[in-house]
């Protein structure tokens, strides 16, 4: 069971952007990028954090992590929003460390 996790380079077909993903040892998930922060859990290999942006967007993200530690993730805004992105994420540099 992977439980932390490094930066990680987040791919769609429009756009690609870096984020934080850090997961906890007792499984808690904190995310963020430059305008949103997120926070949730992931109990084994699939989780989730719930998400806010700067601007009032939210939603949820699902994912699940790789035996090489990819990320597959889907990313879906609250009540029906324009935000609908399937995301492929790769570390993109630094250890991965416990906390």
């Amino acid at each position: 069971m992977i439980r932390t996790v490094g930066h990680r380079d987040l791919i769609s077909l429009e756009a690609v952007t870096t984020m934080g993903l850090s997961i906890y040892t007792n499984g808690v998930v904190h995310a963020g990028g430059a305008d949103w922060r997120g926070t949730g859990r992931v109990p084994g290999e699939h989780g989730y954090y719930d998400w806010a942006f700067v601007g009032g967007r939210r939603g949820r993200t699902t994912f699940s992590i790789g035996a090489d530690g990819s990320l597959l993730g889907k990313v879906r805004e609250a009540d029906g929003g324009g935000i609908h992105w399937d995301v492929v994420g790769e570390r993109a540099k630094g250890a991965v460390r416990c906390r």
